[in-house]
């Protein structure tokens, strides 16, 4: 059976594209240049920014479906703070998915202009229960204020790879840098589907080595929802 895949943007607007990197999921590779980040050019009254959102959904030998995300969010002003209330949404009903491995640091500078880091304490994150199908993990960053940059990174584990969700570049605060990589699993039929307004260009490289197939979109514009 064909597996489809679906990757979201939703946009009118002409924006630029850089080439295809190699992911980097590491935690705690804050450079200067983004700790002085004061605003977003191209949308001034954005409150946050997120500095890049990549994920790596790969397979086990159980054939389950790991993913591995990591985003980074810079709060420009008091207004982005809330963006330091985190939630995970995944699907809990039968066990089905598992979030874990869960890291979280924020990073703001000292009175010295040094770079300080505050790690997330585990124990306080928590699991609600939405409904018969969803829960939502949840934690409120640490040391979150106006300047700093948060950065957290979670596993996902599902039975298998029919849990495949759409990838959706957009958010409702400007994006830098958005990109998933995909390994499939041998044997198995894959094709994807790319919703976008025909103006817009997307990079996309095949990964022959691993199986697999890499996107990449940057400087996407926030889609704000207004009454």
């Amino acid at each position: 059976m064909t597996r489809y895949f679906i990757l979201t943007c939703i946009l009118l607007l002409n924006i630029s594209f850089a080439s295809a990197q190699l992911l980097d999921l590491e935690m705690g590779n804050i450079t200067n240049a983004e700790m002085n980040i004061k605003e977003f050019s191209a949308d001034p009254e954005a409150e946050a920014l997120v500095i890049s959102d990549e994920a790596f959904s790969d397979y086990d030998d159980d054939h389950r479906l790991i993913t591995i995300r990591r985003i980074r969010i810079k709060i420009l002003n008091q207004k982005g703070l809330d963006r330091g209330n985190i939630i995970i949404p995944f699907y809990s009903k039968d066990g089905f998915e598992i979030i874990d491995k869960i890291e979280a640091i924020t990073y703001n500078y000292n009175e010295n202009n040094s770079i300080i880091k505050t790690v997330l304490d585990k124990k306080s994150v928590f699991t609600e229960k939405r409904d018969a199908y969803y829960s939502l993990k949840k934690f409120a960053m640490p040391a979150v204020k106006h300047g700093c940059i948060i950065e957290y990174k979670y596993e996902s584990i599902m039975k298998h790879y029919g849990g495949l969700d759409e990838w959706v570049f957009q958010s409702d605060i400007p994006v830098l840098r958005s990109s998933f990589k995909l390994r499939v699993i041998p044997g198995a039929a894959f094709a994807y589907i790319v919703q976008k307004s025909r103006t817009l260009n997307m990079t996309v490289t095949p990964l022959p080595d691993i199986g697999g197939v890499y996107f990449e979109m940057n400087n996407i514009p926030a889609l704000r929802f207004e009454p």
